[in-house]
């Protein structure tokens, strides 16, 4: 920018694009604006920027500029809409990308060959088998051929014979088995060593830290199973020995060679004695024992002898057994109950707390019931005073024990006792603490163990051999697979289909190929692929394809801006100079996706001198969203000298610095000035010339599918007929609706996914303003996050746009207003816009849940 003194032409743009159709994002808004230029108007013009504009020496400065662009794109960056693969049964990793030319497939470049798309001939191996640890074993292998999913020839080994068993082999080891140089093992192959077997040698041995001396002799017999095993079927006791305990396991030894495959349990028992068991406390009691047969045998107790009750014990009170030398108790005890010696209560009748008599004289009688005494009468020496009729009164003994306390109420007249009712007799002894007898609740289960083995109880045979060491017999499980390879012999190569995975704009089909391999076992390259021949391009495919992610092309490219320059300063200039806003060119169209104008936007409150300016809303792979805020900036400056403002072209090409830090996708756009061309009036719509004058005022939106290209309707007509009455419609007769626009909803209005509809609005006729009848022009196509990296791109939303070029009427009725319910509405129209009232024509409105007809609407 040069520093000259000098005039400055200042133009400012607002330019329109296409709408977007999601809520709230006005995605691809975009807002032009030619600032000073800073150009040189020679030494001999005034300085137009310094004070107020008027004449220049060489002109005056034009009332009108026009400003063209070319260049701008429809499409987003290119993404790959055609992928190759390959199908094979065998081999792997080959890659390739194609390329295509009018539809058709042109060449299939292979970028990675893969490998294993050609393997060498197959032929049987060689496979020798052993054990480990042993040695002179002679095995035979038989191998059978088979073919694998893919045809491959490999050989299974399917039987092993022993020639020789050789020696030193350990039953149950696995099988070795070698192949010959070169040969390939593709799964191994299992096969388990059964060696030679005898009867085992089997001994009994004692437990560690027990007793001593014990003998045994072992019996085992054959399972008759194949390989043999034995198991223990038996054990005498030649010999008792002393100090063991009933219920050790007595471990099994094995001799040399013995396999014991399952262990035995061999449980010990003792010869048994009668218990000697007696009982605690000062009482002379004796215990009674009784047998309870069985192998082994144990005892009870089955009574117990008084020789003398002694004193101190309580009725019902347990008594603990002492067991003797050697004794054990097999359950958990015995239980033994006291019962001691009764004598008659003596008894007492007390008032309860609380009662308000008193000096009553009272005598309680018992008779004996069973081994108990109950309340027989209670005798009233004194009645007393103050008490009350039905008064209970605690019959207590003076000594001994109650079993149940008795119940008794007073019978009183004038507050004296008269007599007693015995509700309940109770029952009570007096206890003298000596036992009468004992009452054996549990006998329990006692043996004296006398440490002598009587016998050995097998609670499991086990599983025993003794193994010879020479290999009897192999047992093979898995055949495994291998094979050997032929150089000479000719490769075999797979049979691979070339696979087209294909994303729109690519719809291809009838394309056929030849995929080659090299085959040649020399070759460093041998079983990768070399190359693909295209032996039918076929029709419809695109290698690449483009989103319509900006749309621009339409609307911008080749299209006239005339600017009006400003001669008004408005009384707030929002941080702008009067000698700034003076100097600058404006002029307003409707902008799609951001209709309304900012105060800041209209007189240039953050604008910088010296450049033209084009703010640009976008999308991005790397962006979670919109940004409605941060946005690319391109300032097109010129130090060209002017030598007639009244009369000048600047040229500001693609690609040059001007364009500079803009999208990358807007670098081939170009932009001419030019001084004159139009009107103020066709520059200034008639708001926008009283906002010039009136700087309180505000600029109305205007809808999306407009665009200023004529004028917009306040009202529209439509005839109503068919009309279906439901619950969200109401019941709306068929006829002429005036409908009004509605300046609440026009612009920048969010509808239906749709931003800056134009709306018109006809209330139902009851209740008012709950229900809505609706006539809606907006865009035919969406904005949605789909495509390579989920990008903001233009979908068609069914009327064959894909860029925002077409436009549609709605007829609606809705149940509160225009973001309620949707009920009857329907797409019958989408033309070409922009389309500034409803197109003329009688439609057949459907059910947007059902897509059913639903009524008729007419528009004159």
């Amino acid at each position: 920018m040069v520093s000259h003194c000098g005039p400055v032409l200042v133009i400012e743009f607002l330019a329109s694009v296409e709408p977007a159709s999601i809520p709230l994002l006005a995605v691809l808004a975009f807002s032009l604006s030619l600032y000073p230029l800073g150009f040189m108007l020679g030494a001999s013009c005034s300085p137009c920027c310094d004070t107020p504009c008027g004449e220049c020496e060489t002109g005056k400065l034009p009332d009108t500029v026009t400003v063209t662009f070319n260049g701008y794109p429809d499409v987003g960056p290119a993404f790959n809409a055609l992928f190759v693969s390959f199908d094979s049964c065998y081999g792997f990793g080959a890659t390739a990308t194609p390329s295509t030319a009018g539809g058709a497939i042109t060449a299939i470049t292979v970028t990675n060959g893969g490998s294993g798309y050609a393997t060498l001939a197959r032929v049987e191996p060689t496979i020798t088998a052993d054990g480990p640890g042993g040695s002179g074993a002679d095995i035979t292998v038989t191998l059978s051929e088979e073919e694998d999913e893919c045809g491959l020839p490999y050989w299974t080994i399917s039987g092993l014979t022993v020639v020789d068993g050789g020696s030193g082999y350990t039953d149950g080891d696995a099988i070795v088995f070698t192949l010959g140089a070169g040969e390939t093992e593709q799964s191994a192959a299992f096969a388990l060593i059964q060696t030679s077997r005898d009867e085992p040698e089997l001994t009994i041995e004692s437990p560690e830290d027990s007793g001593t001396g014990a003998t045994f002799t072992v019996a085992v017999t054959a399972f008759n199973t194949t390989p043999e095993t034995w198991f223990i079927s038996g054990v005498t006791v030649t010999d008792g020995g002393t100090g063991y305990t009933d219920g050790e396991i007595a471990p099994v030894g094995l001799g040399s060679g013995d396999v014991e495959q399952t262990p035995a349990t061999l449980v010990i028992r003792t010869v048994r004695d009668e218990p000697e068991l007696t009982l605690s406390g000062p009482a002379d009691l004796t215990v009674n024992v009784a047998s309870l047969g069985g192998s082994p045998e144990t005892w009870e107790i089955s009574s117990i002898t008084v020789t003398d009750g002694g004193s101190g014990y309580s009725d019902g009170q347990y008594l603990n057994v002492i067991l003797g030398a050697d004794d054990v108790d097999v359950g958990f005890g015995a239980f033994l109950v006291v019962n001691t010696v009764r004598d008659e209560p003596t008894l007492f009748a007390q008032a309860q707390p609380g009662s308000g008599g008193s000096a009553a004289v009272l005598a309680v009688n018992v008779v004996q019931s069973g081994n108990v005494w109950v309340v027989d009468s209670i005798t009233v020496t004194n009645g007393g005073s103050g008490y009350t009729d039905g008064e209970t009164f605690d019959i207590l003994p003076s000594a001994g024990q109650t079993v149940w306390a008795a119940s008794v109420t007073a019978n009183v007249t004038g507050g004296v006792i008269t007599s007693f009712t015995i509700n309940y007799a109770g029952e009570y002894f007096l206890d003298t603490g000596v036992i009468d007898t004992v009452d054996v609740q549990y006998a329990g289960v006692f043996f004296k163990d006398t440490g002598v083995i009587d016998s050995i109880d097998i609670s499991s045979a086990g599983v025993y051999y003794k193994a010879l060491g020479d290999i009897e017999s192999i047992n093979l499980s898995d055949g495994g697979a291998f094979y050997g390879e032929d150089p000479d012999a000719p490769p075999l190569v797979a049979d691979i289909t070339v696979v087209l995975d294909q994303i729109a704009p690519s719809d291809g089909d009838g394309a056929t190929f030849t995929v080659n391999v090299d085959d040649d076992p020399d070759s460093p390259t041998f079983g990768e692929i070399t190359s693909v021949t295209v032996d039918d391009g076929g029709d419809g495919y695109e290698a690449t394809g483009a989103n319509n992610s900006f749309c621009m092309g339409e609307y911008m490219n080749g299209r006239e801006f005339v600017l009006a320059r400003r001669k008004f300063v408005p009384a707030y200039g929002v941080g702008a100079s009067p000698e700034s806003i003076a100097c600058r060119y404006v002029a307003f169209i409707c902008d799609p996706l951001n209709a309304g104008i900012s105060d800041d936007e209209l007189y240039g409150g953050a604008y910088s001198s010296g450049a033209i300016e084009f703010e640009y809303r976008y999308d991005t792979s790397t962006e979670p969203g919109r940004s409605l805020v941060t946005a690319p900036h391109v300032s097109l400056t010129t130090e060209e000298q002017i030598a007639d403002c009244s009369d000048f072209e600047l040229e500001f090409p693609a690609n040059s610095p001007y364009f500079a830090g803009q999208n990358i996708a807007f670098n081939n756009v170009s932009a001419t000035v030019v001084s004159g061309g139009g009107s103020v009036e066709e520059a200034l719509d008639p708001v926008l010339l009283e906002m010039m004058t009136d700087p309180g005022s505000t600029i109305g939106a205007c809808g999306s599918c407009c665009l200023n290209a004529a004028p917009t309707p306040v009202e529209v007509t439509v005839s109503i007929e068919n009309l279906v009455e439901d619950p969200v419609t109401g019941s709306l007769a068929d006829g002429d609706y005036v409908m009004i626009r509605d300046p609440s909803y026009e612009g920048a209005f969010p509808y239906f996914g749709n931003d800056n509809a134009t709306i018109w609005r006809a209330p139902a006729a009851a209740p008012p303003f709950m229900r809505g009848f609706w006539a809606i022009i907006e865009p035919c196509a969406t904005l949605a996050r789909t495509g390579p990296g989920l990008q903001n791109t233009y979908v068609d939303a069914g009327c064959g746009d894909t860029c925002y070029k077409k436009c549609r009427l709605r007829i609606l009725f809705d149940e509160f207003g225009a973001a309620g319910a949707g009920y009857g509405f329907g797409c019958d129209v989408c033309v070409d816009g922009p389309m500034c009232s409803p197109p003329p024509g009688s439609y057949t409105m459907v059910s947007g849940f059902f897509e059913t007809p639903y009524y008729t609407a007419t528009i004159a």
